[in-house]
C-alpha cells in the first residue's frame, strides 16, 4: 500500500478513536455496565441489531435493555417462561421477541454451566486458554504515550476485571490463522445445536460465505484492548487475530481510496481486507475500522 495512503489511514484512526465516538454509536450501550457478563450480553444484542441507522439501533438496544430490567445478566440467569410476556412486542427490523427469547435461553444454558459467552466462540483446552492469557500479559509490545497510536482522550471507563484505561496500550503479538473463523463457526454450531430455528438468519457463519460483519464487530468490542472504546475482556482471541467488520460502506471506502480492488462482501473479502491491514499493523489490524468509519463520515458530508 502507498505510504501516503497508510498515513491517511493512521490519521483517521487517531481522529475517530476517541471517546466522543460513543455519543452516536451502538458501542455506547455496553458502556453502561461494568460487570463482564452484562457487557457481553448487551454488546451482543447491540451488535446483531447493527444494521440500519445508528440512531435506530441505539433506540432499539435501549428498549430491549429496559425490557431486561437494565440488568441483562441477572435477567438471563433468572429467566422463566413467565418473563416472555415482558418481551412481547419487541421488534428491530426482522429481529423480534421470539429471537430474543431463543437467544436468552441459549445464554442461560451457558451461564448455568458456569461458562462465559466467550467460551461459545472459542472451545479451547485449559492449557490453550492459559497460553492465550500469558500472551496477553507478557508477549506484547508497548506503545509509547507520545505515539500516534494512543487514544486521543484519556478516560476511565470503570470496567470490572482489571480493564483500566491507560494511554500506554499493550497488544499481543500472537496470530493463529483461522482462529476467528473457527470461533464464529463454533458459536453458530453451539447456538443452533437443537436444529432449525428462525433466529439463524441473525447469526452469520463464515462457512456459508458470510462476511459476518456484525459478529466481527462484536468480537472487536470484546477483544481489542480496553482503550475507552473497546473492552478487552476476552482473552482466548487476541487483537492480532480479529477480522475486519466488512459491509457495503467499508467496501465503498476501500474502492474510493484505492486500498483494494474487486473485494467482495463475503468471508473471502473479509480475509483479503484484513490481510491488507494486518500488513500495516500486525498486532491490531481492526484499528483501521475506526479509520474507514471516519473516512465514510467525511465522504457522506461531501455529498450533502
Amino acid at each position: 500500500m502507498r505510504k501516503d495512503l497508510q498515513e491517511i489511514l493512521w490519521n483517521y484512526a487517531e481522529k475517530y478513536r476517541v471517546t466522543e465516538f460513543l455519543e452516536d454509536d451502538p458501542l455506547q450501550i455496553p458502556h453502561r455496565f461494568s460487570k463482564k457478563e452484562d457487557i457481553e450480553i448487551s454488546a451482543f444484542f447491540s451488535a446483531i441489531m447493527a444494521w440500519g441507522q445508528r440512531k435506530s439501533i441505539i433506540k432499539s438496544s435501549n428498549e430491549l435493555l429496559n425490557r431486561l430490567d437494565n440488568a441483562p445478566f441477572d435477567f438471563v440467569c433468572n429467566f422463566e417462561k413467565s418473563d416472555e410476556k415482558q418481551l412481547q412486542g419487541f421488534v428491530h427490523r426482522t429481529l423480534n421477541s421470539e429471537d430474543v427469547v431463543f437467544i436468552l435461553k441459549r445464554f442461560q444454558s451457558l451461564y448455568n454451566e458456569g461458562k462465559s459467552l466467550e467460551s461459545a466462540f472459542a472451545y479451547v483446552s485449559s492449557d490453550e486458554n492459559k497460553i492465550s492469557s500469558e500472551i496477553h500479559n507478557k508477549n506484547s509490545i508497548s506503545i509509547d504515550s507520545s505515539s500516534k497510536y494512543k487514544l486521543s482522550s484519556e478516560t476511565d471507563s470503570g470496567i470490572d476485571d482489571k480493564c483500566s484505561t491507560n494511554l500506554v496500550i499493550e497488544y499481543p503479538i500472537i496470530y493463529r490463522e483461522n482462529r476467528v473463523k473457527q470461533g464464529l463457526s463454533n458459536f453458530y454450531d453451539w447456538m443452533f445445536d437443537t436444529g432449525e430455528n428462525r433466529t439463524k438468519k441473525h447469526v452469520s457463519d463464515p462457512r456459508k460465505k458470510s462476511a459476518c460483519k456484525r459478529l466481527n464487530m462484536f468480537l472487536r468490542w470484546m477483544v481489542r484492548e480496553n482503550d475507552g472504546l473497546d473492552f478487552g475482556i476476552w482473552k482466548s482471541i487476541t487483537p492480532a487475530e480479529l477480522m475486519m467488520p466488512l459491509d457495503v460502506h467499508v467496501l465503498r471506502m476501500t474502492e474510493e481510496l484505492g486500498i483494494a480492488e474487486n473485494i467482495k462482501g463475503n468471508w473471502e473479502g473479509c480475509e483479503q481486507l484484513t490481510s491488507i491491514f494486518r500488513e500495516i499493523h500486525p498486532v491490531d489490524p481492526t484499528l483501521f475500522d475506526f479509520a474507514l468509519f471516519g473516512l465514510g463520515v467525511d465522504y457522506r458530508r461531501q455529498l450533502i
